[in-house]
């Protein structure tokens, strides 16, 4: 169902305040969710129990104040790993069904786009060769998004950075002209 119908099923709405949360600075107020989303307190109190549980696995918390609002208790690489797991989820979905939600939209028209994935695969790929380390599809994809989100992050003004000799090593490509833009 699209947000023009003002339903969403629970999948969709945990992404959407997952993704909400782990790309937010300030806290995010409970009725700034209930507009967003099109639904009730009791509702979103259900799906953020659940993302509790998704969240412990990488050592995240997610704080409700009633005067502060709604915010993760982690630091940006605790952060940066749970939102390349998000990134693997929302590969194999239909981006179309987060069109109403920008930020998020923008995000996923990035990972899914196959612009930078084939250079940045063949990259580590060839890395990977040269340390003679195998590097199985599923980890190639997940280390294509983490600098990907990378990327996303530094470009959206967050505390995150890239190792410098892979910056060396990237610095030729658009890639980077895009990050210093």
């Amino acid at each position: 169902k699209s947000k023009s119908n003002r339903q969403l099923n629970s999948h969709l709405r945990k992404n959407i305040i997952l993704f909400s949360l782990l790309t937010s600075s300030t806290p995010i107020r409970m009725n700034t969710l209930e507009k967003l989303l099109f639904i009730t307190r009791p509702s979103i109190y259900h799906d953020l129990s659940e993302l509790d549980i998704y969240c412990s696995r990488f050592d995240i918390k997610i704080n409700r104040s009633k005067t502060r609002g709604i915010y993760l208790d982690a630091g940006e690489k605790r952060r940066r790993y749970c939102l390349v797991d998000l990134s693997y989820q929302l590969k194999s979905e239909n981006i179309d069904d987060y069109a109403g939600y920008y930020s998020l939209y923008q995000f996923l028209q990035i990972i899914h786009s196959a612009r930078y994935e084939h250079f940045l695969a063949s990259f580590i790929k060839d890395i990977a060769s040269t340390v003679g380390y195998s590097i199985s599809r599923e980890n190639s994809i997940r280390a294509v998004l983490f600098i990907l989100v990378t990327v996303y992050r530094i470009k959206n003004n967050f505390n995150a950075t890239l190792n410098l000799d892979i910056l060396n090593k990237i610095a030729n490509i658009h890639l980077y002209n895009e990050i210093k833009s």
